[in-house]
């Protein structure tokens, strides 16, 4: 039996000066974003991080279900919705949380995209996270 991703890995590794191809030369930053909001307005219970490199930027955009889950490669922006739908599958949904109606709120306002610094951007998620984390642990 194998077990349950728990996370959705998105490789944006940008090369900069080479002639080899990368994810986020490729779109797979777009594709991040377009997972996340998905993921949120959906409920599904996985986790999107975003990475450096998969080791696959030949073949890429590339993506996987962690742990030990399914490479996603070449993906275009048709693949979105059958990805989310395989999440929703392997993973199911939660009850939405303060952390997805913060994340909501930012998005409909357009607030992530007014972050000067997209370090800021990261912090913000890493935020998002911790309350996710802090709901499911002290909810009724």
């Amino acid at each position: 039996m194998t077990e349950r991703p728990t996370t959705l890995i998105v490789c944006v590794n940008r090369r900069f000066q080479s002639d080899k191809g990368s994810c986020a030369e490729k779109g797979s930053e777009a594709f991040a974003d377009e997972l996340e909001r998905g993921i949120t307005e959906r409920g599904i219970d996985i986790e999107l991080e975003r990475i450096r490199c998969l080791g696959q930027c030949a073949k890429g955009p590339a993506m996987r279900f962690a742990p030990g889950g399914k490479f996603f490669l070449g993906v275009q922006s048709a693949d979105i919705a059958d990805i989310l739908d395989q999440a929703e599958r392997l993973c199911g949904t939660r009850k939405p949380t303060r952390a997805d109606s913060a994340t909501k709120f930012f998005r409909d306002h357009n607030l992530l995209k007014s972050i000067p610094y997209k370090g800021y951007a990261q912090i913000f998620r890493n935020l998002l996270k911790i309350l996710s984390t802090c709901d499911r642990h002290h909810s009724p």
